[in-house]
Formats: structure tokens, C-alpha cells, sequence
């Protein structure tokens, strides 16, 4: 015959490890019913603890009620243990991804520290190759600078240049590389062009060799450029114009150690190498500016390359010491 039911501040009690000896002992035996077992598999779907061992111990007779007893409460504690935990978890977890993301965002682009810079500086005579921390190239030619952030931000990849540099931009739509010139701002996605903007010089020139690039210029004029591109910008005038050589490749030449002059007055000509040997040029005869020239070689040795001008035009080139005198053959 069934029980009677006990109260259910008696069954409180004994779940709470408050209830007495006999208390205890009277609801062990209870639960041992059917009707307490389905109050107790009840109970504990309620609180989304299914335990099978536990049926296995309350039907065994071996074992003394206060053991069973408390054997169950100490299940119930676990329980009660594993909801809190589930619960601070559920808080928790949320902000721990946040957290997460947010220390990989402030580690990759620095978003709580101020912005830290490096310059590199290319002297005449050299030149030199950077990789930036997006996989992004850029090579650097004679007598030329760049400035740059350690960490790009996170909306933009921005760089400053002063001289010649060939950029190859790993492509990201969402955080354009922009090389500022001062005067000229080049917006690129994913591309390689040639960018010449010597401080001394009037002209900004750049070259498109693919991708897709566009200039902003101080006077808030936009132009896109397609591959084959050159774009002539002139600081003085803030004119740029647009033009399709069929000799683009030539303009980037230069960082394979190629010197590539077509139809390039002298002038032009004692510019590129006096950066490129790092020499300098004195004018004797001032007719010798009058010429021109056009000439493909990639020799390293620079009195060759000033014996090979001289076989195209009667300009002569005469070393004296740290010099080179330059003037013009008498007949």
C-alpha cells in the first residue's frame, strides 16, 4: 500500500539538508514508492537533472536510508551547482567573445594607443624594397621617402611618399590604400602602378600597370585611371592630364635596374643619374643641353653608360674627381 503523501515543507526541508533524522528517513522511504519516484523524476525534470544511477540507489534495500538520503541531496547540489554555472556562463561568454574581439582589434590596428610612425629614407645611389604588415609592396627608387603607420587603421591603409616608388596593394575593398603626395592623393583597391613625385620637381607623374586607381588632387578634381594610364599632374598649374603611352612598362623599368631614356633631354638625363650613382654634374658648356636621348641599358657601371651617350650626341664627359665635367667636342 502507498504512502501518505508528505507535507510539502517536510520535502522542502529534506532537499535542503534541514530536516531531521526521522524526517529524512520517513521520505527516503517514500520516495521508494512509485508515487515518490514519480514526484522525484518529475521534480528533477524541473530542474533539468535526469541522473539513471540515482534510480538504482533508491531501489536498492542494501543500502541505509540516511545513505540514500544523502546521496540524493547530494545530487541536488550539483545541480543547483551546474544551473549557476550555466547561468554566469550564459553572462559571461558574451562578453569574453567581445572582449576577445576587441583585444584582437586593439592589437591589429591599435585602435585605444596613438598612432606610432616609421620613415625610411632612400639615399642617391640605392634602392630599397618594403613590405608592409597588409602584404603590400612597395620599391623604392634613388633619393626617395615614405612614411607610414606600424599598424594601418582600421577604415584605411594610408602612406606618404616623396620621390619614385612602384606599389603592389594587396586588394581589400574595405580599407583602401592611399598614397598621399601632398598636393595629389592616389585612392587604390587592389593594384600596381608607378609613382613619381620628386619634391623638386613640378610634375607628379603615375602609372597604371593594373588594377584601378583615382587621383584626388588639392583642388578636390578626381580622376580614374585605367592599365596603361599615365597620369601628368602639374603642382604649379594644378593641371593633370591623362595620355595612353604605348611605353608605360618603361616608367617602372628602373627597379630592375634598367635605365631606359627615350627622347629624354640631357637635362632630364643628368637627374636620373645623378640619383641613381649618386654623382654629381657640372654644366661647362651650356650647349650641351641642347641634345637629347634615347638609350636601353641595365649596365651597372656608370662610365659605360656616359661613353654609350656620347657615341649619340658630341656632348663629352670627363671625370675630375668627385665631378663630372660635361661639355661639348670641338670639331
Amino acid at each position: 500500500m502507498d504512502m501518505d503523501i508528505p507535507d510539502k515543507e517536510t520535502l522542502e526541508k529534506v532537499i535542503a539538508n534541514n530536516a531531521n533524522k526521522k524526517d529524512a528517513a520517513k521520505i527516503v522511504h517514500w520516495l521508494k514508492t512509485s508515487e515518490g519516484q514519480k514526484w522525484l523524476s518529475e521534480r528533477m525534470d524541473e530542474d533539468e537533472f535526469i541522473d539513471i544511477e540515482s534510480e538504482s540507489i533508491i531501489h536498492s534495500n542494501d543500502i541505509p536510508s540516511e545513505e540514500i538520503y544523502n546521496q540524493i541531496l547530494q545530487r541536488f547540489r550539483r545541480m543547483i551547482i551546474r544551473r549557476w554555472v550555466y547561468r554566469c556562463a550564459a553572462v559571461i561568454i558574451p562578453f569574453a567573445i567581445i572582449f576577445s574581439f576587441f583585444y584582437y582589434l586593439n592589437t591589429s590596428f591599435d585602435l585605444l594607443s596613438e598612432v606610432e610612425y616609421e620613415e625610411i629614407t632612400v639615399p642617391k645611389g640605392e634602392k630599397t624594397q618594403l613590405i608592409f604588415q597588409d602584404g603590400s609592396k612597395v620599391y623604392l627608387n634613388s633619393e626617395s621617402r615614405i612614411r607610414f603607420p606600424r599598424k594601418f587603421s582600421l577604415t584605411e591603409r594610408k602612406v606618404s611618399l616623396e620621390g619614385e616608388g612602384f606599389f603592389e596593394i594587396k586588394k581589400n575593398k574595405h580599407r583602401p590604400f592611399i598614397v598621399d603626395l601632398k598636393c595629389v592623393q592616389i585612392e587604390v583597391i587592389g593594384t600596381t602602378f608607378n609613382v613619381k613625385a620628386y619634391p623638386q620637381e613640378q610634375n607628379i607623374s603615375v602609372i597604371l600597370e593594373s588594377g584601378g586607381i583615382q587621383l584626388q588632387t588639392d583642388m578636390s578634381n578626381y580622376y580614374k585611371l585605367k592599365p596603361g594610364d599615365k597620369a601628368l599632374y602639374n603642382r604649379k598649374s594644378g593641371y593633370c592630364q591623362i595620355t595612353h603611352p604605348d611605353n608605360y612598362l618603361n616608367y617602372s623599368a628602373w627597379r630592375k635596374n634598367e635605365l631606359i631614356f627615350e627622347n629624354s633631354s640631357l637635362h632630364d638625363v643628368l637627374k636620373t643619374l645623378s640619383r641613381s650613382y649618386d654623382v654629381s654634374f657640372v654644366i661647362v658648356d651650356s650647349t650641351s643641353l641642347d641634345y637629347s636621348y634615347t638609350l636601353n641599358t641595365n649596365s651597372k657601371d656608370l662610365i659605360f653608360i656616359l661613353k654609350e651617350l656620347e657615341k649619340i650626341t658630341p656632348v663629352r664627359f670627363t671625370k675630375n674627381k668627385d665631378e663630372i665635367l660635361i661639355d661639348v667636342k670641338k670639331n
